[in-house]
């Protein structure tokens, strides 16, 4: 409201091309609030532009249209470690592991 305080109850949505998604009121942080994921998909990789919507029956609704969410490729990282090295004799054996993971 124009003193600041939080509307609660109002149906707020965030857009993004086509898809929609509902912001739910969240009264530890006095805000309405979406979890994007980035294993979402929509919206998936890239730069999305944002039209976010709030309307409540007996106030003006309101809208934005200038944010943005920029979504990124996970960094990735393989290790190689040889289980009895990588020089053998035509007897012997080694086993190659791989581990693909990401960087987190």
């Amino acid at each position: 409201m124009s003193n600041g305080t939080a509307i609660k109850g109002a149906t707020v949505n965030v857009t993004i091309g086509i898809d929609s998604w509902p912001l739910v009121w969240n009264s530890l942080s006095d805000a309405y609030e979406h979890l994007f994921l980035g294993t979402d998909a929509p919206p998936g990789i890239g730069l999305h532009n944002l039209v976010i919507l709030a309307d409540m029956y007996g106030f003006q609704n309101n809208s934005v249209l200038t944010e943005q969410l920029t979504i990124h490729e996970e960094l990735t990282d393989l290790v190689i470690t040889w289980s009895n090295g990588n020089d053998i004799t035509y007897v012997e054996s080694t086993t190659l592991v791989a581990n693909y993971t990401m960087s987190d």
